[in-house]
């Protein structure tokens, strides 16, 4: 052997050694990650002990609202023939404590509600934000003052509620304050970052970031998605961190203070994602549904998924998702009139609710408190569970 092949030789030996390596440190990696995980959901458990035996855990049918049937605080007259069962597209609790028995729905018809859980009483409402569909809804938590709703006019509107913030306040009308242009398509999902900042995703496969002190134009507008967004959560203990979902199959963590905003992105899936939600509490661990029915758990400490929630039968879009506040069960709904319950830790299902609904629930919402879920769908039926 020449000096030249001695040398290759030894060269391979070190390259073999060093890929060596490598296996063992990726190994080592995703043995950390796991155990982190693990931790995860043992405190889960923990926090859980009070459950010995969930095989039976139901929710059970406290209220039903029916548009047919609903009427405004302090009214006599019912609504119309042909405002009955309008199709709702989403709903939303109020995070605020002080104001945690409102919800808001938005419907087809291009409407918006808010309502009163613990009377089943349609509070106020606003009968035309828009000549089409609104798509959805949601409210600024902090205060719980603010109430954003986006559907196929392409535009966000801002509504003041609770101007007082008194608990008690009796509410005859919301007044629109702002109204945000830029997208060019149907706003599918918002979220407010905080009293100042306002995200939206559109089927225009955007991203934008709203001010409220700077109103006019967005702010930041996000383009990393490859088709239309249907699904955006904002991490309820910081505002800066945010998961969005869509068509082209991935699901993407934002941090809105990083210059690249788009920090991690989760496998690409098989399918469309049609829900994201994180773990209440839990910036680490979050839930996203698929259009083939599966829900996938990720933790951004781990490489991959760390459950999966899918029966056999069934290949129905996921269309929303909501955690128990303690984070052991998922809620998750279809396109069909029922509501399934899985154990985070085991990733059994554990129930399947059943109750008013004749048609898909696109929209669920879990109270402050954690004491109720709401749903609602394309028959108009407004459900609380307890």
């Amino acid at each position: 052997m020449d000096r030249n092949d001695y040398r290759s030789g030894g060269i391979q030996s070190q390259e073999a050694k060093i890929e060596e390596l490598r296996h063992k440190i990726k190994d080592l990696r995703e043995q950390i990650d796991q155990n982190q995980v693990k931790t995860t959901l043992k405190k889960v458990s923990e926090k859980n002990d009070q459950f010995q035996d969930i095989s039976n855990f139901n929710l059970t049918v406290k209220k039903t609202i029916n548009n047919r049937e609903a009427k405004l605080a302090g009214s006599t007259k019912k609504q119309n023939e042909s405002e009955a069962n309008v199709p709702i597209n989403c709903i939303a609790f109020n995070q605020n404590e002080k104001f945690q028995n409102q919800f808001a729905t938005c419907d087809e018809s291009g409407r918006l509600s808010l309502w009163d859980a613990k009377k089943g009483q349609q509070i106020v409402e606003e009968p035309k934000v828009t000549n089409g569909l609104l798509m959805t809804c949601a409210f600024e938590n902090r205060e719980g003052k603010l109430l954003a709703c986006g559907g196929i006019d392409t535009k966000l509107h801002i509504f003041s509620i609770n101007p007082s913030g008194k608990k008690k306040e009796k509410l005859n009308l919301i007044e629109k304050v702002m109204e945000f242009t830029g997208h060019y398509g149907l706003i599918t999902c918002c979220g407010f970052l905080s009293q100042q900042f306002l995200i939206s995703g559109s089927n225009d496969s955007s991203i934008m970031l709203w001010d409220f002190e700077k109103p006019g134009r967005f702010l930041v507008k996000y383009s990393d998605h490859q088709n239309e967004v249907l699904a955006l959560d904002v991490f309820n203990l910081d505002g800066n961190i945010i998961a969005t979902g869509s068509n082209d199959a991935t699901t993407r963590l934002w941090d809105i203070r990083m210059k690249n905003a788009c920090f991690r992105i989760f496998e690409k899936n098989q399918c469309g994602i049609s829900s994201v939600k994180f773990m209440t509490d839990c910036v680490n661990t979050i839930a996203v549904g698929c259009d083939d029915s599966s829900i996938k758990l990720y933790d951004l400490r781990a490489i991959g998924k760390v459950g999966k929630y899918k029966e056999e039968q069934g290949f129905e879009s996921v269309q929303s998702l909501a955690f128990s506040n303690s984070g052991r069960f998922l809620f998750s709904s279809y396109f069909n009139n029922k509501i399934k319950v899985w154990d985070t830790l085991t990733e059994q299902k554990v129930s399947q609710m059943q109750g008013p609904h004749k048609d898909a629930i696109k929209s669920l919402s879990m109270s402050f408190d954690g004491s109720s879920l709401i749903s609602a769908g394309k028959d108009g039926i407004v459900t609380l569970w307890q």
